[in-house]
């Protein structure tokens, strides 16, 4: 079944549809939904994760219709938009020797990509806050700041054993952004085949993403962000107390010190941007959690490769593109576009049908 990717949306619901088919594995599938939730004007970040499990005899298969803006429609801000008015040379250069000489992922280039990332940020054990990296009475940095958080029993209590889905490497993840050239795109199917889909929203209130999480079931588990900030954690840990009373979903909690290293370690790569953005973020921890990384529906410019002019998010009416003072999108996409000549991340500008 195709799904389509449907822009504009206030609010959607999701749609199940349950099918049978013979596996031989058991297979763990998992389904990531990013949502960035406006807290008293702190953005925190938020994941959905779907786990479904099959058995030996059949598989269970779950289908969400595929489109960004979830939750409620909130336009995009206050900041200056500067992307390119037009696709770099070395952009167009890269996508025509793709489809000249045809495209696949290079695993000698991933793994050594990703032996740096696990060394200098330490992703498969920090990701997330858990009661192994960080012990009672122990105190960690917020990322923003420099103000210091003791780990309290009762904060511990609140922590995972474990980082999730870092014992065993996923075979196939997407990564969905919010690019417009993901409209009409057919990569429904394509998303939905992934053994993880990481799903990325806008700014909506924390009683909106309360309540949308409330609809999606017991199976599911979030991913917040409270420690990015010491103005903000307060209100983050209310919104994982207030899902606690209310559901039986695992919360994690983003390790500050992981988006830190990451940071640096793309700095040291000149990836320019005071911050590098959480599309790009993920992208490195996929890398490290996956075999294959797919991104959809990232795309920096003004136009797509048909010279159409399209705007930067597909739930932002005529909004031609946008860019933050703490992100710099033109360097990150570059080097996405390096590490895809290099076969290393595969990023999907066309039809997934003619994949």
């Amino acid at each position: 079944m195709r799904v389509p990717v449907t822009p504009h949306l206030m609010r959607v619901p999701v749609t199940l549809h349950v099918m049978r088919v013979p596996v031989t594995l058991h297979v763990m599938r998992i389904r990531l939904m990013l949502y960035g939730v406006l807290l008293t004007g702190a953005a925190t970040l938020m994941f959905m994760m779907k786990y479904t499990q099959t058995s030996i005899a059949t598989r269970t298969r779950i289908r969400a219709m595929h489109q960004a803006n979830v939750l409620t429609y909130v336009a995009f801000p206050e900041v200056p938009f500067s992307p390119p008015k037009e696709i770099p040379k070395f952009v167009l250069d890269i996508m025509k020797n793709a489809t000249e000489r045809g495209w696949s992922f290079n695993q000698t280039a991933i793994k050594r990509l990703r032996l740096d990332l696990e060394r200098e940020c330490n992703t498969s054990a920090t990701f997330v806050i858990t009661r192994k990296n960080q012990p009672v009475n122990s105190t960690f940095k917020y990322l923003r700041g420099g103000s210091m958080r003791l780990m309290t029993p009762a904060l511990w209590e609140k922590m995972p054993e474990d980082v999730p889905f870092a014992r065993k490497r996923l075979k196939r993840c997407s990564i969905v952004g919010s690019s417009t050239i993901l409209i009409n795109s057919s990569c429904g199917e394509f998303i939905d085949s992934s053994d993880m889909i990481v799903r990325f929203g806008h700014k909506v209130s924390a009683s909106r993403f309360v309540h949308a999480v409330l609809s999606y079931g017991s199976d599911y588990s979030i991913l917040v962000n409270p420690f990015s900030s010491k103005m903000q954690s307060g209100h983050s840990l209310l919104v994982y107390d207030r899902l606690r009373r209310r559901t039986n979903h695992t919360v994690y909690h983003f390790h500050p010190a992981w988006p830190a290293r990451t940071n640096k370690f793309w700095d040291r790569r000149r990836v320019f941007g005071r911050d590098k953005s959480t599309g790009f973020k993920i992208a490195s921890a996929a890398l490290v959690f996956c075999d294959e990384v797919n991104l959809l529906g990232f795309w920096p410019y003004l136009v797509d490769l048909q010279g159409r002019k399209i705007p930067f998010h597909y739930y932002e009416k005529g909004k031609h593109g946008f860019s933050k003072k703490w992100h710099n999108m033109d360097s990150e996409f570059r080097r996405l576009f390096r590490m895809y000549s290099e076969g290393i991340i595969n990023i999907v500008t066309g039809k997934c049908k003619d994949r």
